[in-house]
């Protein structure tokens, strides 16, 4: 199933509810306030998710289902000369995959986060254009969610554990399975 075909509700793995938090935050920066993306389906995040449902005309209802989650991303491009929250959490993403930014997390999209943008893109194969649009913000979501990886995968989430795995003092195979000593 696609992570735009479900419906989020309150017993939602937390994963699956801090996507749709930094979808809304990435459309409407000043979006959840109070409570951030913390992963919980309260008020705040309802109340977030029926102004966007208004906002793009879509049956007001506050429930984040498949019309409202698969039009969440449709708007989103950031490209250089962009700030905000949006880009910052754009740029948490990016690093949270391995990808280096010199500045960091500074919410100023220039030519480094470019640069990131087409580094995920490149070991996603998408398009490299630097450009911050839905399908990369598509891509983001599917691999914060990811859990499954398997011999011959390749991409930006292999990279990000074999990035953790370097960080660890040691790592041994036992009995079928990796552990850290």
């Amino acid at each position: 199933m696609s992570i735009d075909e479900r419906v989020i509700r309150e017993d939602s793995p937390t994963r699956f509810i801090q996507t749709l938090q930094r979808q809304l935050v990435r459309e409407n920066p000043s979006a959840l306030p109070e409570n951030g993306i913390n992963g919980e389906l309260n008020d705040e995040t309802t109340e977030w998710v029926t102004r966007f449902q208004e906002r793009k005309g879509l049956t007001v209802d506050g429930v984040a289902g498949p019309e409202t989650l698969g039009r969440l991303r449709d708007d989103i491009i950031y490209r250089v000369g962009d700030s905000g929250k949006g880009v910052e959490l754009l740029q948490e993403d990016l690093m949270y995959f391995t990808v280096d930014l010199a500045y960091g997390a500074s919410g100023e999209f220039g030519t480094g986060t470019e640069q990131g943008v087409k580094d995920f893109q490149y070991f996603n194969f998408m398009v490299v254009d630097g450009v911050a649009s839905p399908d990369v913000f598509y891509k983001i979501d599917e691999l914060r969610e990811t859990i499954l990886i398997q011999e011959g995968d390749e991409g930006a989430h292999v990279r990000r554990i074999q990035e953790q795995l370097n960080e660890q003092d040691s790592v041994y195979f036992h009995y079928g399975r990796w552990r850290l000593w």
